[in-house]
């Protein structure tokens, strides 16, 4: 987005330097400065677009290449528990997580109609079915 409107602005720019050079009345200083600025601006837009467009797209994709979700690991705590999320659908697909959103530590989740409870204890996960325990899966 950011590259489509600094080139936009650039193009302003341009032009507004363009009509700077051809208008010779006293309107000409104002129209070649601000398209100056609108070059530099673009440019700088455009900049920021490109070398910004590779740092967010940490993704996670299951065997079939599809996405489930976009993760992006600001805090230790959301990383946490993204990869609950994660170590969940990878090894329950379609299943329906029934928790707290910010803190997936325990909860319940659904999977082919049946109800499981999960907890996370030193990066291990525990899967539970009636309190007794089907599944550890270790996270990263």
């Amino acid at each position: 987005m950011y590259f489509v409107i600094g080139a936009i602005v650039l193009i302003i720019g341009v032009c507004g330097l363009i009509a700077g050079y051809i208008i010779d009345d006293d309107m000409y200083i104002v129209l070649f400065v601000w398209g100056w600025i609108g070059i530099l601006l673009g440019i700088l837009m455009i900049a920021v677009a490109l070398s910004d467009k590779n740092i967010n797209e940490n993704k996670t994709i299951n065997e079939n290449s599809i996405e489930i979700e976009t993760v992006t690991e600001i805090q230790t705590e959301s990383a946490a528990n993204s990869a609950i999320k994660v170590a969940l659908i990878q090894n329950y697909p379609e299943a329906e997580i029934i928790s707290n959103e910010n803190d997936l530590k325990h909860g319940i989740f659904i999977y082919n109609n049946e109800n499981y409870s999960f907890e996370v204890e030193d990066n291990i996960l525990f899967i539970k079915q009636d309190k007794k325990l089907i599944k550890y899966i270790y996270l990263n």
